[in-house]
């Protein structure tokens, strides 16, 4: 993970297993400019439950400033 060095935003569901729920964060943490989004009431398949939502988080997350 270090070779990946632009911004990187790791998304987490509330309702996924707990594999996951531990290996997440630190992929997260791992990365040099890595940063982790937790969602609430999601599942793994997050992205796909609320699209219109999940796009504006996107699309947020790349015209924040890091």
């Amino acid at each position: 993970c270090k070779e990946i060095t632009c911004p990187s935003t790791v998304a987490l569901g509330e309702y996924t297993n707990d594999g996951f729920k531990m290996a997440v964060p630190l992929q997260a943490q791992a990365l040099p400019t890595g940063r982790l989004l937790e969602f609430p009431g999601r599942t793994h398949f997050g992205l796909l439950e609320r699209v219109e939502e999940m796009a504006d988080v996107i699309t947020r997350s790349l015209l924040e400033p890091w």
